[in-house]
This record gives structure tokens, sequence and C-alpha cells, in this order.
């Protein structure tokens, strides 16, 4: 009896026969690999590292708390107690503006010529 799982226990263990499939050829595995490595670099690419991210929707935030809050007192007085609020969620709100353009324009480089065809060629059936 073939072992299709591949657990042997006990008196299994000395005569366990595993369940083998087909593996793929050489030719074929290397150019798998080779689709496999480019489009996890085209992927790689096209998102912004994970602490821009973070730091993106930190400023995101921090913009949309002081704003809130200006809103909610009112400018002249806001501008009259805490004036430096609105130079940071200025800032805050310019910053996270730019790293939304940056990870828009990085999304664009997944859709490369490049990366279409490996999709295409990916896509077709091995011969």
């Amino acid at each position: 009896m073939k072992n299709i799982f591949g657990i042997c226990e006990g008196a299994q263990s000395q005569t366990c026969d595993l369940f083998r499939i087909r593996s793929l050829d050489s030719d074929t595995q290397a150019k798998k690999d080779r689709h496999f490595n480019a489009l996890s670099a085209a992927e790689k690419k096209s998102f912004l590292p994970i602490w821009l991210i973070i730091v993106k929707w930190v400023t995101f935030a921090l913009f949309a708390i002081i704003a809130l809050n200006i809103l909610a007192v009112g400018f002249p007085t806001a501008w009259k107690n805490a004036p430096a609020l609105f130079f940071i969620g200025a800032g805050c709100g310019i910053l996270a503006l730019i790293l939304y353009l940056c990870e828009k324009k990085n999304g664009k480089n997944a859709e490369t010529p490049e990366v279409q065809t490996l999709l295409q060629e990916a896509e077709q059936p091995a011969d």
C-alpha cells in the first residue's frame, strides 16, 4: 500500500513506500523560476516599502485630526491659541499627498509591457 500523505508511523516506518508524483523537467522548471523571479521583482517595484506606507497613514491621520480640531474650534481661535498646528497639519497633509502620489506612480510600474509579456507567456500552456 502506498502512503499518499507521507506519514510513516510505527511498524509502517520500515516499509513505507511514499506516493511520488511526476516532477517538472529541468527546462520547464528553469522557465518557471525565471518567470517567478521576474514577476516578483516587478511586484516588489510596484509597492512602497512598509515603513513608508505606515508613515503615509500616520501623517494622514495627524492631518485629519488637526483639521477636524481646527474646524471644531474655529479658525480665529485656533490661530490665536496654536498657530503651529496649522503648519504641522499642512506639513502632514502635504507629506501624505506626496506619498500617495508616489504609491500610485509605483503601481503603474506593474503595467509595463515587459510584465504584460511575462504574464502572457506564463498563461500559455506548456508544449
